[in-house]
């Protein structure tokens, strides 16, 4: 019984220590995240695109697990910058770490060369810790145009640049 209420307790300061130096999830996701995408393409001589993507001004509601946030991909070609930003609505499923990001809206955007046109997309992504990077989190998964193996979207709280 000793044994019993000393694992008891011991478990109980664990779970104190833990709950006290855990990162709210209102804190990690309200802060700006930066990445990059991949996506197959027939106009690329390399047959996929990679654009960089920001998603900042993240408004996370504890009582829903939902957010709010803007999306800005910035895609390269022929060494011009052409720049997308939407509004985004998102929810977060602690049980499973998943995160789905639905577009909401277009804010602005840059007209593309040869007609073509700003594919929109929403996102299943996977939240997870950085292992390099203690306090630190990242997200991945693919859009909802992505399924080949290759293809992937990627964002991380990390302040790399």
């Amino acid at each position: 019984m000793k044994k019993v209420k000393s694992l008891l307790m011991f478990t109980v300061f664990v779970c104190i220590v833990f709950s006290a130096n855990s990162q709210n999830i209102k804190d990690i996701f309200e802060t700006t995240w930066k990445g990059g995408s991949k996506s197959l393409s027939d106009f690329t001589q390399s047959g996929y695109t990679q654009s960089i993507e920001k998603m900042y001004d993240v408004y996370f509601n504890e009582n829903t697990n939902t957010f709010t946030a803007k999306i800005l991909t910035t895609f390269s070609l022929d060494g011009k910058s052409y720049k997308h930003k939407s509004k985004y609505k998102g929810r977060y499923y602690p049980s499973t770490n998943e995160v789905t990001l639905k577009h909401d809206y277009t804010i602005e955007y840059d007209f593309l060369p040869n007609n073509w046109r700003w594919v929109i997309t929403d996102m299943d992504l996977t939240i997870g810790t950085d292992g390099d990077h203690e306090g630190y989190y990242f997200m991945k998964g693919q859009t909802s145009k992505q399924s080949n193996s290759e293809e992937f979207y990627l964002l991380c709280n990390y302040p790399y640049y």
